[in-house]
C-alpha cells in the first residue's frame, strides 16, 4: 500500500470516526471564559473540527470528487449509528424487541443511558443538516481557491478560509437546531460563540498537521521537515 492510498483511508477514518465522536460528545457542554467571553463549548466540538482537516487534505490530494464521496459515506455512517441508538435504547423498562435487561440493568441505568443517546438523536438531526451544508460549502469553497491560486503557495489560505467560513455556518445551523428546546437564546448565543472561537483556533493550530498529511500523501522526502521551507510549499 502506498503513501497516498494509506492517507486516503486515515482521513476517511479520520472524519467518520470524528462524526461518531462528535455526536456522542455533544451532549455535554462545558463553561468557560475565552478572551473574557463568557462561553459554553459543547465538548464535541473539537472532534468535529477534525472532519474539516480531514477533507481538506482529501481535496488538496485527491480531488473534488473524492471528497464528496468520503462525505457522502460519512453522512450514511452517521444514518446506521443514529439507527442503531435507537435500536438499543428500545423502550422504558430498556426491552429491546422484547429481550429483557438483566435485573443489574437499573432504572436508573436506563434513564442515563437514554439521556446520553436519547439527547444524542437531536444532536443526530443537528449534525446530519450542519455537516451537509458546512462540509459541501468547505469542500466547494476550498477548490475555488484552489483554482484561482493555482501555483501560488496558498494550501494554507484556501485550507483555512474554507474551514474557518464553514465552521461558522456549522455552529449557526447546528447549535440553534440542537439546542433550540433546552436552552434560553442567550445560552445558544454563547455555545455559537464559543464554538466559533474554538473552531477558529483550531483552524489556525491545525495547519501544519494539513500540511504534514498532504506532504506524507504526496511520498515527499521532506513530508514531516516541517522548519524547512519545502515543507511549506504548495
Amino acid at each position: 500500500m502506498n503513501k497516498k492510498t494509506r492517507m486516503l483511508i486515515i482521513c476517511s477514518i479520520l472524519f467518520m470516526g470524528s462524526l461518531t465522536v462528535a455526536d456522542i460528545s455533544s451532549v455535554k457542554l462545558i463553561q468557560t471564559s475565552i478572551f473574557g467571553l463568557d462561553v459554553l463549548v459543547p465538548l464535541g466540538t473539537i472532534a468535529f473540527a477534525l472532519t474539516f482537516l480531514a477533507t481538506d487534505v482529501v481535496s488538496e490530494v485527491f480531488g473534488r470528487a473524492t471528497a464528496l464521496n468520503v462525505l457522502g459515506f460519512g453522512v450514511l455512517m452517521r444514518l446506521i449509528t443514529w439507527g442503531y441508538f435507537f435500536f438499543s435504547i428500545g423502550n422504558l423498562d430498556g426491552n429491546v424487541f422484547g429481550f429483557s435487561t438483566p435485573e443489574f440493568w437499573t432504572t436508573d441505568n436506563q434513564a442515563s443511558y437514554s439521556f446520553v443517546l436519547g439527547s444524542s438523536m437531536s444532536i443526530f438531526i443537528a449534525g446530519f443538516v450542519a455537516i451537509i451544508i458546512s462540509s459541501l460549502n468547505d469542500i466547494y469553497v476550498f477548490h475555488y481557491f484552489k483554482r484561482k491560486d493555482e501555483g501560488k503557495n496558498r494550501f494554507w489560505m484556501r485550507n483555512n478560509i474554507s474551514t474557518i467560513f464553514s465552521q461558522v455556518i456549522n455552529s449557526l445551523l447546528f447549535i440553534s437546531i440542537a439546542y433550540a428546546t433546552i436552552m434560553p437564546v442567550k445560552g445558544i448565543l454563547m455555545a455559537v460563540a464559543g464554538q466559533v472561537i474554538v473552531k477558529f483556533m483550531f483552524a489556525i493550530f491545525d495547519t501544519p498537521l494539513a500540511y504534514l498529511m498532504r506532504n506524507y500523501a504526496q511520498e515527499k522526502e521532506y513530508w514531516f521537515k516541517f522548519w524547512t521551507a519545502d515543507f511549506w510549499k504548495g
